[in-house]
């Protein structure tokens, strides 16, 4: 049996979904039949987090700077708050190695494309040395309903079963695309290629309409007679309208609100118009009419909650052909040539940046 080959992955936030992930890498280095052996390396901005992180077997060692964590990684997977993305590519393109593939979890694409190439090294004749392809889990039906984000509940089961967003742009080299179906399958879930801006245009309603609900909804309190009762009597059932505010900071909010605000406007107007049609029955006192309506809601809602858990949808879009294993082959093809030829030149050919 050949050796494994043995690949460094950088790790740029460390919550439930990354730290799944490297448990998942880690299992597939134990695993006799796994094709790569990974060596993990963490970082984040909190130092407990670090800490949890390599005492639960998430990486291999942790770093307290960006540049310190990616500097050996061929494959770095960053899941950052938007409103950094533009501070932490920068710190990506200092330290950087050719021929490193980036793979970013961001709820919003073509902003991180411009980030990238504002950001990523570049050889003398202007040609990318590192890549991007955007990535974004859709987890199993069986954790749907758990909002809990923490690296204290990441588990190598966690997303099997579920949907990988794969969403490259047009340049990327397919060596890169290939690399993150690898990980995907790896992850046990089902690749699904988009366009950028395809996945954007989803995104905006799945990932950033329930932020700014979020916001709306706890604004109300601030309008409703008896606030402080409201405030004092919140349960689950309201906490789980405003549970996003939890995850974001204001400059994230505004920044993902911000990120295709046209696209937000509409879907704000379709909330708007659905929130008045339930309004208007009220207002017609007619019970039998409010009754139906609920009916079909909850008779189309029950029928999405099957198809979801069946995942009985059309199959994933562009299905990547079968092959060899990227993780077998990838250092031993195309970018392994492109990674010796960039090394040699890594002193100089990189673009130079005012910190």
């Amino acid at each position: 049996m050949p050796d494994k080959l043995h690949v460094t992955v950088g790790i740029i936030g460390l919550n439930r979904v990354t730290a799944s992930v490297g448990l998942m890498l880690k299992a597939h280095s134990a695993d006799p039949k796994g094709s790569a052996k990974f060596t993990v390396i963490g970082n984040d901005e909190d130092a407990e987090v670090m800490k949890t992180a390599q005492k639960s077997g998430v990486v291999d060692q942790t770093k307290m700077r960006i540049a310190d964590a990616i500097k050996e990684a061929q494959v770095v997977i960053v899941d950052q708050p938007v409103g950094d993305l533009d501070f932490v590519y920068g710190e990506l393109g200092y330290g950087l190695r050719p021929g490193a593939v980036v793979l970013d979890l961001s709820p919003i694409k073509r902003p991180v494309i411009e980030f990238a190439k504002t950001h990523f090294p570049r050889s003398e004749s202007g040609q990318p040395q590192s890549y991007l392809v955007g990535l974004f889990p859709v987890v199993h039906f069986a954790n749907l309903y758990d909002f809990r984000r923490g690296i204290e509940v990441a588990d190598e089961k966690y997303l099997i079963g579920g949907e990988m967003f794969i969403a490259p742009d047009a340049s990327c080299p397919p060596e890169a695309v290939k690399l993150a179906s690898d990980l995907t399958d790896i992850c046990q879930m089902k690749p699904r290629f988009l366009d950028p801006g395809e996945f954007d245009a989803l995104s905006d309603f799945t990932e950033t309409m329930p932020v700014a609900l979020s916001t709306a909804m706890f604004n109300a309190i601030a309008a409703a007679d008896g606030r402080k009762d409201i405030e004092r009597s919140l349960n689950p059932a309201f906490a789980a309208l405003i549970q996003n505010l939890r995850a974001h900071n204001p400059d994230d909010i505004t920044d993902l609100l911000l990120s295709d605000a046209d696209s937000t406007r509409r879907h704000i107007n379709d909330l708007i118009r659905a929130l008045a049609g339930l309004r208007d029955l009220l207002d017609k006192d007619n019970p039998d009419a409010l009754s139906e309506h609920i009916r079909r809601t909850i008779a189309t809602f029950d029928d999405w909650e099957a198809r979801r858990e069946k995942g009985e949808w059309e199959k994933p879009v562009g299905e990547m052909p079968g092959g060899i294993s990227m993780f077998g082959n990838m250092f031993g093809g195309v970018i392994e040539k492109r990674l010796s030829k960039f090394e040699e030149k890594a002193e100089t050919t990189h673009r130079k940046r005012k910190r």
